[in-house]
């Protein structure tokens, strides 16, 4: 489950001449999310929580968010993996894991994968957003990385490639942002379903196999020859386009 909160205007952080940071916290433990949330929200972040990977494919494609905060130990997909991943589709975020048991080799495969910094668990509040306004203050947003192929923008709902842009709809974006956060970039058609708010019964899989459709003949306008999405033995879509995302 996904949860989202507002900055509160307790004080002005250190970034508050510069646009509000959007910080996702992955963690597991529901007392430490909470209170993770909390501090980050009176410090003045814009903040969405979930307790597993999973989350992430939930997340809405506009806000996007800036930095990800992540539990070392967080259920569901390898940590490592997830933050690999994540640095591949938006390499100007800002990634940070927690944990409570880190060793050497931990922190230099963290790094090794994408990770900006590694803090101990529990992490101490002033500490924490101290990194964290460092981090945001080095963040190139809204810069697309040069030559990177497809860049979806958010905020816009256009899909920028050398051969020229493309206006996707909401619902277009939505899922293409999903596939694109998901492992292999592969989610089943349920998941689909549920991440664009469809009735998980005949009728939304046939809405879905539509838009999906369209999705990909659009899509088919910027890589001609190529099948951007894939239906793989009727489970799901996977995206078969390496893919990039900025607000």
């Amino acid at each position: 489950m996904l949860i989202t909160r507002s900055p509160e205007a307790t004080r002005a952080p250190a970034h508050a001449h510069s646009p509000t940071l959007r910080v996702l916290v992955l963690e597991a433990d529901r007392l430490q999310r909470e209170t993770l949330s909390e501090n980050l929200s009176r410090h003045g972040y814009s903040v969405a929580c979930g307790d597993a990977a999973e989350a992430l494919y939930e997340l809405p494609a506009a806000p996007h968010f800036d930095i990800a905060l992540v539990d070392q130990q967080l259920q569901g997909e390898e940590t490592l993996s997830l933050v690999a991943r994540l640095r591949q589709i938006q390499p100007d975020i800002g990634i940070v894991l927690l944990s409570a048991r880190y060793s050497l080799d931990d922190r230099i495969a963290a790094y090794e994968q994408g990770a900006d910094l590694c803090l101990g668990k529990p992490a101490v509040p002033a500490e924490l957003c101290a990194a964290l306004d460092s981090l945001g203050r080095r963040l190139k947003i809204n810069t697309p990385a040069p030559g990177a192929g497809l860049t979806l923008e958010l905020a816009s709902c256009l899909l920028h490639a050398a051969e020229g842009s493309l206006r996707l709809r909401r619902q277009e974006v939505e899922a293409l942002y999903a596939l694109a956060l998901a492992p292999g970039n592969f989610l089943e058609s349920w998941q689909l379903l549920e991440r664009l708010g469809k009735p998980l019964d005949v009728y939304g899989k046939a809405q879905l196999e539509v838009l999906i459709s369209r999705l990909r003949s659009r899509l088919k306008t910027l890589h001609s020859g190529s099948n951007p999405i894939r239906a793989e033995r009727g489970k799901g879509y996977r995206l078969t386009l390496a893919l990039q995302v900025q607000r």
